[in-house]
């Protein structure tokens, strides 16, 4: 904004967002941050901090533009040189190692994601023309100082590999990942009328529940949310009308799950979030039984105590849709939660659940317009929720 003074060594934080504000205004959110009524391209452009008296500093040239930009990965000064990096920094000084580029050569698996009932081998390979390949086993982003690849891993329980190639000179890959998912004898002929779905979070225990105090306030009182739990989520769709955990999985995914409700989060049988993660914990659209594509789910579970049909809601949902309103849409799905690590066992089976989509404005749910800057069109979606004041 106009009068703005940055002495040296000051940071200002901008985003490049694009708000419908009134030309010759800067957009200032609930939070303090500026905006801007434009975006930046990440094919490149020109980009410069300018004052009344001319150019401050610029990135790119007038007659150049930047270099393509990486998802996740920064690009500025440091001292007089610009570059790549792999740690942003944003409202703080650019630091740690500048890269010249990012490698965007991925790691190919010799195997994808699955089940298995006997061990197996894993061989990683790249078409990078120089540079390691780096993996992890533990679920952790694979970084310069990861395990080297250098034979085939071997796969005799449960794991999630994740690797990326790293170049000296240059930001570290793109991260693949597989997860490869031991069955228990009791299961590994398990077989459904409905699609199921595994959730392992390889042993991290139970799913965060925002009511973990001790006691749970009855009327909401003293509530705080709880991040999510990494997990991994796979899809087994039906084949011939009937789904098998042998199968390869129709979908899989990395996401992040918690307990939702208020007082049914004390329940036995407990509803969840699920939000689906790209491979750097940012949201990643799935389209599972041709549902329209999100990254935010709800996997609903009906209480016997209330509703022993198991149909009270969803049946609500289908007479709405037939009538020509909208509904959330559902699948009626089995589930497996593994918390305690270890093989997939039949004590991981947590039943019939309804797989939902999560009420939000989108053209394909509810397609209302967002509200102008100045109010005079669109509207709001509300959500309440028995939350701590802040």
């Amino acid at each position: 904004p106009g009068r703005t003074r940055l002495s040296p060594g000051d940071h200002l934080l901008v985003f490049a967002s694009g708000v419908d504000a009134p030309p010759g205004q800067v957009y200032v959110d609930s939070q303090g941050y500026l905006h801007t009524n434009f975006r930046l391209r990440g094919a490149g452009e020109y980009l410069a901090l300018s004052s009344h008296d001319g150019v401050v500093s610029e990135i790119g040239t007038a007659q150049d533009s930047f270099p393509p930009q990486f998802v996740d990965v920064s690009y500025g000064r440091i001292g007089d040189d610009l570059r790549f990096f792999a740690d942003p920094t944003p409202g703080a000084e650019n630091s740690g190692k500048g890269y010249l580029g990012a490698e965007t050569a991925r790691v190919t698996f010799s195997k994808n994601n699955q089940t298995f009932t006997e061990s197996f081998e894993v061989s990683l390979s790249t078409d990078a023309e120089s540079g390691t390949i780096r993996y992890t086993l533990d679920g952790s982003p694979p970084g310069e100082h990861a395990a080297l690849y250098r034979t085939p891993i071997l796969v005799d329980g449960t794991v999630q590999i994740r690797a990326r190639v790293v170049t000296e000179d240059l930001v570290p890959g793109p991260i693949t990942s597989h997860s490869y998912v031991h069955l228990d004898s009791t299961v590994a002929d398990f077989s459904s009328p409905l699609p199921m779905l595994v959730l392992e979070n390889y042993g991290q225990g139970a799913i965060p529940n925002k009511r973990g105090h001790n006691p749970p306030a009855s009327d909401g009182g003293g509530i705080q949310q709880v991040p999510r739990q990494a997990v991994q989520l796979e899809f087994f769709d039906r084949v011939g009308g009937t789904s098998a955990l042998q199968n390869q999985p129709s979908l899989s995914t990395r996401a992040g799950v918690r307990v939702r409700g208020s007082s049914s989060a004390n329940f036995a049988k407990q509803s969840l979030t699920v939000e689906t993660w790209g491979e750097n914990d940012d949201d990643q659209a799935i389209r599972p039984f041709e549902m329209p594509s999100e990254s935010d789910w709800i996997l609903y579970a009906p209480s016997r105590e209330f509703d022993r049909t198991l149909l009270h809601n969803s049946f609500a949902f289908e007479l709405s849709r037939q009538i020509g309103r909208y509904a959330v849409r559902f699948q009626f799905v089995e589930v497996f939660l593994n918390t305690g690590g270890g093989p997939l066992s039949m004590a991981d089976h947590n039943g019939v659940y309804v797989l939902m989509e999560k009420v939000k404005r989108d053209p394909n749910r509810v397609d209302v317009e967002p509200l102008s800057s100045d109010g005079s069109i669109g509207g709001w979606l509300l959500q309440s929720n028995r939350m701590r004041p802040v």
